[in-house]
């Protein structure tokens, strides 16, 4: 993944950015939807993906894609371009102040990471919370969404 992300700035550079930067992102999910005490749906699943920031001449632009192939990638740094370059108001070069390159993974500690909590438990959970809200009072049509996302 580092290749391809260092490929895709190089390509940012080449195409006119005055700086750019590309961070690839991997969650892991479960949504679950609760309509009147009944599941509609349960589902776990992991995305993946890339945001691309360019500024060009002031511009910034920003642009996503869950397509990690270099063909996504380079239809999300076409986009990034161009709506930097749409933003650009200066006709000189904006020059950021130096900093260094940081690489960094950071780690925060959790009670229970969610990965190890099973569906089954958060379907409960959610059920529950269902249940309280059409528990204070008969009239009382409920939809409850349970979503959780981690790295």
């Amino acid at each position: 993944m580092k290749d391809l992300l260092t490929w895709i700035v190089e390509r940012g550079l080449s195409e006119g950015a005055n700086y750019i930067e590309a961070r690839y992102q991997k969650f892991y999910s479960t949504n679950i939807e609760v309509r009147d005490g009944k599941v509609i749906s349960a589902t776990p699943g992991i995305e993946r993906g890339v945001a691309i920031r360019t500024l060009i001449k002031g511009g910034w632009g920003f642009a996503t894609t869950n397509d990690i192939s270099k063909d996504g990638l380079l239809l999300a740094l076409k986009n990034s371009i161009k709506m930097a370059r749409q933003a650009s108001k200066d006709t000189e070069t904006v020059k950021l102040a130096p900093s260094i390159v940081v690489v960094d993974r950071v780690e925060v500690e959790v009670k229970e990471p969610l990965e190890e909590i099973s569906i089954d438990e958060k379907i409960k959970f959610i059920l529950e919370a269902d249940k309280a809200a059409r528990d204070v009072s008969p009239s009382i049509k409920s939809t409850s969404n349970y979503r959780d996302y981690s790295e």
